[in-house]
């Protein structure tokens, strides 16, 4: 395994050994997390990329929460600085509405590096 600076999971770690270190870590049931994760810095898993976000969830426990960052398309962050015409900005509500829990899915996805 290469050195990156950050600490590392071993490549024959299990999702108990990884829970683990997340809770070695200060993650503690009932905890909200925001993930956002560089595989290549973790360093080799056993289970993949996967692993890392169930180990998580794991020492995160039902009552917990696991936020991961989305990202947003251009131009999403410069409405109201001026920088977009008015058109601009209703097509960009009209496209891309503000998130709404009530109306919102659950995705399915998969860490990649």
């Amino acid at each position: 395994m290469q050195n990156t600076g950050y600490p590392s999971f071993p490549c024959c770690g299990c999702l108990g050994a990884l829970a683990n270190d997340f809770r070695n870590l200060g993650i503690r049931a009932g905890d909200t997390v925001m993930l956002h994760a560089s595989v290549r810095a973790v360093g080799e898993v056993a289970g993949g990329p996967d692993a890392i976000h169930l180990a998580l969830k794991s020492a995160l426990t039902p009552g917990g929460t696991l936020m991961m960052y989305a990202s947003c398309p251009r131009f999403y962050d410069e409405v109201g600085r001026g920088n977009l015409t008015i058109e601009q900005e209703r097509e960009l509500h009209e496209k891309l509405p503000a998130f709404d829990p009530l109306t919102a899915s659950i995705l399915m996805f998969e860490l990649l590096q």
